[in-house]
C-alpha cells in the first residue's frame, strides 16, 4: 500500500476522537444530572485515568509508527484494530445515566471485567506487539520493559477482583503513576 503515515494517523485519530467524544458526552450528562445519580468515586478515578491514557495511547501510536514508510494491509489492520479496541473500551466504560440506571457503581461493576480485560489487551498490543509488527527498535526505558508484561496481566487480574479497597488502591496507583510519568518527561 502506498499510503503516507499522515493519512493513516488521521484515520486512527478519528476513531480515538469518536471515543473521546462519546466519553465526554456521557461525562457531561452525568455532571448535569449529578444530583439524580448515585455517585461512585472509583468510577470517576478510572474515568480520569482513561482520559489520560487516551493521550498516552495516541502518542504511542505515533511513536511506534511515524517512521514506517511501507504500510502493508496487516500493519494498517493492526493499528486500526488497536484504535477500534480503544473505542470499544471507552464505549463500554462511559455510559449514559439511563444505561447505568442512575447508579455509577452498578454501571462500573457491570462492565468492569470487559473494560479491564480490553485495557490489558490494549497494553499488550501497544507495548509488546506494536514494536514487533512495526519493526521498531525504540527504547522507552527500563520501566517500560517491566510494564510490557506486568500491566496487561495486572489489568486482567483486576478485572476479576471485587474488593473495593484493592480497586481504589489500584486506581489511585495507576493515576498517580501516569501523572508522575508525565512530570518526569517534562
Amino acid at each position: 500500500m502506498d499510503i503516507s503515515f499522515g493519512y493513516i494517523i488521521t484515520f486512527i485519530s478519528l476513531i480515538y476522537g469518536l471515543a473521546l467524544t462519546h466519553a465526554l458526552s456521557c461525562v457531561v450528562q452525568l455532571i448535569q444530572n449529578i444530583n439524580k445519580i448515585k455517585n461512585y468515586w472509583l468510577w470517576w478515578i478510572w474515568a480520569i485515568w482513561l482520559f489520560c491514557i487516551a493521550l498516552g495511547f495516541w502518542i504511542s501510536v505515533y511513536a511506534y509508527w511515524h517512521d514506517c514508510v511501507e504500510w502493508s494491509m496487516m500493519k494498517f489492520g493492526f493499528v486500526t484494530l488497536q484504535a477500534c479496541l480503544f473505542y470499544l473500551c471507552f464505549y463500554l466504560f462511559f455510559n449514559t445515566k439511563e444505561e447505568i440506571n442512575n447508579n455509577l457503581e452498578e454501571g462500573f461493576n457491570n462492565n468492569k471485567r470487559l473494560v479491564f480485560s480490553l485495557v490489558g489487551i490494549l497494553f499488550f498490543l501497544m507495548f509488546v506487539m506494536s514494536p514487533i509488527v512495526s519493526n521498531s527498535e525504540k527504547d522507552f526505558g527500563t520501566d517500560m520493559e517491566f510494564s510490557k508484561i506486568f500491566l496487561p496481566l495486572i489489568f486482567i487480574v483486576f478485572a476479576f477482583i471485587k474488593n473495593k479497597i484493592a480497586n481504589y488502591i489500584f486506581a489511585f496507583f495507576m493515576l498517580c503513576q501516569f501523572v508522575l510519568q508525565i512530570i518526569m518527561t517534562m
